[in-house]
């Protein structure tokens, strides 16, 4: 059928269901159109403006920081006179570190590792590299310009002049000392990433693609899924318990030969290898055993979790807009957070800076007024991230909202409208911006919180470990961690009730916890079954994205050294991938939670009234026994 016009659609239930079911009541007994957009209204006005002033604010010293700020002082090498190459006075020109190298005793090369000079371009070797005509300070550092050694360099990252190590092993080694060997290896990793953005694009796109494939697949089968995942565990457990049985005599020593640091931390067992081995085989058996008679015990519940699972993605397949909902949280929200870094990074570099005699090593040292500035802005951060997130779970309650209340026509269908996604985030902006501000800053204020509990603990640990200190500190954190995680479930019902009542932020939680507070064990296996879907998704996603990475970046042109794309390291390019799964994979799966959460508070809220559900999904009207 062509979609008709929404006046039109509303006289037609009206009609045929003579308005019995076109409107749903609250806890305060009142009638309500159906149109939520009707009777939505701009709440929590003065929080609204508090956000914008913060904004505009915010806009102001993220202006001054992109003006005043240059992200090249946090990476560029730093010359022997303490200027920053490519970004100070005198060397803008000359982005590349050099060090100068001169004629030591049985014809080896001497370097000045201390004192590097900033150049033009890195030298090949090939001849006299004209660096020398347009640097005097290698002059001025190594002596004579008749005893310097030119040398064949390779390109560190874009910004160091590093020895070619097949030519000046000894010389390579030397150079880098200062920089760690790990650190070498990772730099030298990094260079190459460039290249590969083909494989993590690609990456990213399968990725999408598997997180709508793990959508289809909970609509129809989200009880098989689980109970896979639970067989798959029991008998993960029990294979490797018997696995740890059968080779108790060597499977100790063998772990241990693999890495000397997992050598050191088994010295504990060093001559009872066999029966440590044995102990572990004994609890995997316990855990398996433990998954065994949870699953029996939560049998319906987990079936009535699933049920209500597939009730929620079968919404989601039936309002289009909600299926481009996590590719958007995914574009928005990442291209959000590397803006609001890039702008960290820059009122970073603003600070005085203090240099080291390596050409790599730098402090910075921000005024009071500079750490202002950074308590501001980490604070403005995490408030527009969090914001952000609750635009996007208002916007989801809103358009199952909408669904749920959308009687049934004649054919057994909901007529719902095409863009309620985008009617959500109008309705967020335009009359709920106030509240979901308020409920963000809270979660932000926690956020920090929980930052400044870590840091005090880092100190602790610096200045002498006082244990009772560390004791009060951990309570503490454990406290936060729980508000916030509190906080952030009320947050959750309070949207989805703005939604359906349209009150400002403060009813919206008291009438949500009274809600919550009816539907506890429900909600409850509902979590726990999400939960598990959550997992089981981010897993199957992040190993998907992976290994597409790998036998993209391991073949064709990116394996070919003499191509551009060539992908120097292909496994740093594989975990940057599971990362990227793993964030995409959290927004598919925080859909169907919202979703599926929506769902059963708007059933609650049904019953609570005495309506009974007449509009809800017949799979959750059976589920429920409505």
């Amino acid at each position: 059928r062509l979609p008709q016009p929404r006046a039109r659609r509303r006289a037609r239930r009206r009609a045929r269901l003579g308005m019995k079911h076109d409107s749903f009541n609250h806890e305060d007994g009142s009638d309500t159109d159906f149109d939520l957009k009707d009777k939505h209204s701009v709440t929590d006005l003065h929080c609204c403006v508090l956000f914008a002033v913060a904004l505009v604010a915010f806009g102001a010293l993220y202006r001054k920081v992109v003006q005043s700020g240059d992200i090249g002082k946090l990476y560029h090498g730093i010359d022997y006179r303490g200027r920053v190459c490519g970004v100070d006075a005198g060397v803008q020109d000359s982005p590349f570190l050099y060090w100068c190298a001169v004629q030591g005793s049985g014809g080896k090369m001497k370097f000045e590792t201390g004192k590097p000079i900033c150049v033009e371009n890195c030298p090949d070797g090939s001849i006299l590299s004209p660096v020398y005509d347009v640097q005097p300070e290698c002059a001025l550092v190594s002596g004579s310009l008749a005893q310097m050694v030119p040398y064949k360099t390779i390109v560190l990252l874009d910004r160091y002049c590093i020895p070619d190590v097949n030519n000046e092993r000894g010389a390579t080694q030397k150079v880098t000392a200062q920089l760690q060997d790990v650190q070498t290896n990772m730099q030298e990793a990094l260079s190459s990433l460039p290249s590969a953005w083909p494989v993590l694009l690609g990456a990213f796109v399968f990725s999408v693609v598997l997180g709508y494939v793990y959508l289809v697949m909970l609509r129809h089968c989200a009880e098989y899924l689980i109970w896979s995942s639970i067989v798959g565990s029991i008998a993960g457990c029990v294979l490797l318990g018997v696995f740890l049985w059968t080779n108790a005599d060597t499977i100790v020593q063998s772990v241990a030969n693999s890495s000397p640091v997992v050598a050191a931390e088994l010295a504990d067992v060093k001559g009872n290898e066999a029966q440590a081995a044995k102990i572990g085989a004994v609890l995997c058996w316990a855990v398996a055993g433990g998954l065994a008679c949870l699953a029996q015990c939560l049998h319906h519940s987990i079936h009535v979790a699933s049920a209500c699972v597939e009730v929620a993605c079968e919404a989601i397949f039936d309002m289009p807009s909600l299926l481009l909902a996590p590719l958007s949280k995914v574009l928005v929200k990442g291209l959000t957070f590397l803006a609001l870094v890039y702008g960290f990074l820059l009122l970073w570099s603003s600070s005085d800076m203090t240099t080291g005699q390596d050409g790599v090593m730098r402090h910075f040292s921000p005024e009071q007024e500079q750490q202002a500035y950074m308590a501001f802005y980490v604070i403005m951060a995490l408030w527009i991230l969090a914001f952000i997130n609750a635009v996007y779970q208002f916007m989801v309650a809103y358009a199952v909202v909408e669904y749920y209340y959308t009687p049934y026509d004649t054919y057994g269908k909901k007529e719902t409208e095409c863009c309620a996604m985008l009617e959500g985030l109008r309705m967020a902006i335009c009359c709920h911006a106030g509240s979901l501000a308020f409920g963000s800053l809270l979660i932000a204020l926690l956020t920090v919180l929980q930052m400044v509990l870590e840091w005090a603990e880092r100190k602790n640990r610096e200045t002498g470990h006082n244990h009772i200190v560390s004791i009060v500190l951990c309570c503490l954190s454990c406290l936060v961690n729980c508000c916030k995680d509190m906080l952030s479930r009320v947050n959750r019902a309070a949207y989805i009730e703005m939604a359906i009542s349209s009150s400002n932020f403060c009813e919206s939680a008291q009438r949500a916890l009274g809600i919550l507070a009816s539907i506890a064990m429900s909600l409850g296996i509902l979590t726990g079954a999400t939960v598990i879907f959550t997992i089981f998704g981010i897993i199957l996603i992040a190993l998907g994205g992976s290994w597409f990475a790998y036998a993209m970046a391991s073949s064709n042109a990116f394996a070919d050294e003499a191509s551009k794309y060539h992908v120097d390291s292909p496994v740093l390019v594989t975990w940057i991938a599971a990362v990227i799964g793993a964030l995409v994979a959290g927004s598919f799966m925080n859909i169907f939670d919202v979703a599926s959460d929506t769902m059963l508070y708007c059933y609650q809220t049904d019953r609570q009234s005495g309506k009974g559900g007449h509009t809800a999904p017949h799979g959750l009207r059976e589920l429920m026994g409505g």
